[in-house]
């Protein structure tokens, strides 16, 4: 039986935030918030800016709202534990508005303030490879801070 195109932006979804949180396990409250350099990220706010971007393409998906950047997410805490459950809440209401979705509405168009246009599945794939860019970046991080990937315990 084929796998439709929700179920395999759902599996995109489902592996990318899996090895999001096995490269995430053990992390200390300094690694969270270490910067290699004073003008890049640290690992909260590439997770922070995970959130931010999927609540704002949701929102967009879904009634063509478009959100402020940093005033889309109400964040629980400063620390990894409640970043990671307001990504999971994040999640819940992507996988919510995916499943609801018609297919049609995976083919429609959509503009955006800029002018720029959407077809609606490019919202949700744009957000997967969101997060699996930055999961990239946070296993690099870590790495550079002693965690290599390749030898795990």
């Amino acid at each position: 039986m084929a796998v439709s195109r929700k179920e395999r932006i759902a599996d995109d979804f489902k592996r990318i935030r899996d090895q999001l949180n096995e490269s995430l396990q053990g992390i200390t409250p300094e690694e969270f918030t270490w910067k290699p350099r004073p003008d890049m990220k640290s690992v909260k706010d590439m997770l922070r800016e995970c959130g931010e971007v999927e609540k704002i393409y949701g929102s967009f998906f879904r009634d063509g709202t478009q959100l402020d950047f940093g005033k889309a997410v109400q964040w629980s805490g400063e620390d990894s534990a409640s970043t990671m459950a307001d990504l999971e809440k994040i999640r819940q209401e992507t996988i919510q508005t995916l499943t609801k979705a018609a297919d049609t509405d995976l083919e429609k168009m959509l503009k955006a303030k800029t002018g720029r246009e959407w077809v609606g599945e490019e919202i949700f794939r744009t957000v997967a490879r969101h997060e699996y860019y930055h999961l990239g970046q946070i296993v690099y991080n870590r790495w550079m801070l002693g965690h290599n990937p390749y030898n795990k315990k």
